[in-house]
């Protein structure tokens, strides 16, 4: 039996080989590592073990949907999981990585999540694995501390939270990101461009995505998008009844628990919404978004449908203040017949305000000098004024509106309050009754958490609303007959009456409330503050 020193042993940790000592191998220990080497099933089961909560230190016995996994990822380099929660998804990657780091050299490997104590939550996984091998399978360790190690052949693990800077600058040869799904989605942009370089100088190197769903977010958008082979990512997916013990007997008592809509989230794998959204979950979930055509203007700007002379359009544009906080947006609608239909997005939280009435100027001619119809806040007011008085643009919506008892003129529309309630009940009913088509993947990321706050409608905390509210202005001005009526043709107005016709023919009466009192019109009552359906 082979003697060791605890001089010779990492930092005198028993189990743990230091780097420069140096092993003679029995001649079936060689067949073993080669046999290791070449097959990661029988190295898990036969040498590998893992701290089990009840039983402590056992060994690793792989589920088949865990062993399938593996060798989705020994076949593939861009690898999506969307796995039920308590389904080993984390302890079947960390087996492939222990294999991984123990038989390539030079290569680094990133474990990144939401957070940087779960990411080196799964390094101490695979620390306690390696320290259960046998030493004659170690590499020998050189480096061993909270949130890195490196073995004796030069391979290398690094595990911190998703920011822009978690890895920048390190070639990566396997990048493992875990909880994907729950990195915030503002964030997500910045954070996979600083971080897709360290993967993209190798034509080996492997990215590995794992997560429970969180709503319509990034991680939606790249599993549907791998689902339809849109972006190289091969997708797995684990439901809760793949996992032994669990029956519909188990499925019943978790629902009573936690609540169905959880259920669904956490072990159904389903993408939905927030609870309370504007929209149903049931259409959120049948909601589509498609690739646009072209992006442009550095990616803000994303064409669905090109402008055909033929069509009418009109712009619904929201403003912010360009300092990286509320976005600048502009949602473009082809009304020209049933069902209206979103044909380009505009998304930017970096426009000075002082830029946007030359943008909304060029959009809108580029949309056959299409109708434009602004958000009249403050800044609001100042970028339509522009747009008038700087570009001369022909097509701008100027109302004469009834605003506190009073007549007022201005460019543009004021959401207040009562107006934000009209718009967002029509805006409901357009989209449920599928008038209108709703196409971008950041407007139904939005939609997806627009939720119900005391008596009206915001975005979830943490979350986004910018491009709803040109929706719910647009949903404003179609159902108003004088707006309509005196802005847009004849024809077009038509098609609007038979819509909103058919909404209310199948609905209960939109406008009306009663508090006990009698029947109240709301348009006629600018206090009332309650809801609308």
């Amino acid at each position: 039996m082979r003697q060791l020193n605890i001089k010779d042993y990492y930092m005198g940790i028993r189990g743990l080989l230091k780097e420069e000592v140096k092993i003679d191998y029995s001649p079936d220990e060689v067949k073993e590592v080669y046999k290791c080497k070449n097959d990661i099933h029988y190295f898990l089961k036969t040498y590998v073990k893992v701290i089990d909560v009840d039983k402590g230190k056992v060994p690793f016995v792989l589920r088949d949907y865990q062993s399938d996994f593996i060798d989705v990822i020994n076949n593939n380099d861009r690898i999506i999981g969307l796995q039920s929660r308590q389904s080993g998804k984390t302890i079947g990657t960390c087996g492939y990585i222990l294999h991984y780091i123990i038989f390539n050299q030079y290569k680094n490997v990133a474990i990144l999540a939401n957070k940087g104590r779960t990411a080196r939550g799964i390094l101490t996984k695979i620390k306690n694995m390696y320290k259960s091998l046998p030493v004659w399978l170690q590499q020998g360790v050189s480096e061993w501390n909270k949130g890195s190690i490196t073995l004796g052949n030069h391979t290398r693990i690094e595990a911190a939270a998703t920011t822009d800077d978690s890895i920048r600058g390190d070639a990566c040869a396997l990048l493992y990101i875990d909880e994907t799904a729950f990195i915030d989605n503002n964030k997500w942009e910045s954070f996979w461009a600083s971080t897709y370089p360290t993967i993209s100088s190798s034509k080996e190197a492997k990215i590995i995505m794992s997560s429970t769903p969180k709503g319509m977010n990034h991680f939606y958008k790249l599993y549907t998008d791998g689902e339809n082979k849109k972006n190289g990512f091969v997708t797995y997916t684990v439901l809760w009844d793949k996992v032994p013990g669990r029956d519909e007997a188990w499925k019943d008592k978790t629902i009573a628990e936690i609540g169905l809509q959880k259920f669904q989230q956490e072990f159904e794998c389903m993408f939905l919404g927030s609870a309370g959204t504007l929209i149903s979950g049931t259409k959120l979930q049948n909601l589509v978004f498609i690739d646009p055509e072209e992006k442009t203007y550095d990616n803000k700007f994303s064409i669905y449908e090109y402008p055909d002379e033929k069509r009418k359009y009109v712009l619904f544009a929201d403003f912010g203040e360009g300092n990286s906080g509320d976005y600048t947006t502009a949602q473009v609608i082809d009304v020209t017949e049933l069902p209206w239909k979103q044909v380009a997005v505009y998304r930017d939280n970096e426009l000075l305000y002082k830029e946007a009435s030359a943008l909304l100027n060029k959009l809108g001619n580029y949309y056959n000098n299409c109708l434009i119809i602004g958000e009249a806040n403050t800044i609001g007011l100042a970028i339509l004024d522009s747009l008038n008085d700087d570009f001369e643009y022909e097509n701008l919506f100027y109302g004469d509106i009834l605003e506190n008892n009073r007549n007022v003129d201005y460019f543009g529309i004021k959401m207040t309050k009562r107006s934000k309630r009209i718009g967002n009940s029509y805006l409901k009913e357009y989209i449920e009754a599928d008038s209108l088509v709703i196409c971008d993947f950041n407007t139904i990321g939005e939609l997806s958490s627009y939720i119900k706050v005391k008596n009206s409608y915001e975005a979830e905390e943490g979350k986004t609303d910018d491009l709803v509210t040109p929706l719910a202005l647009f949903s404003y001005f179609m159902q108003n007959k004088e707006l309509v009526e005196d802005w847009l043709d004849s024809d077009t107005y038509n098609k609007r009456e038979k819509t909103l016709q058919a909404i209310e023919d199948n609905l209960l009466p939109i406008g009306f409330f009663c508090d006990g009192s009698g029947l109240h019109n709301m348009e006629d009552d600018e206090e009332w503050d309650g809801e609308y359906f």
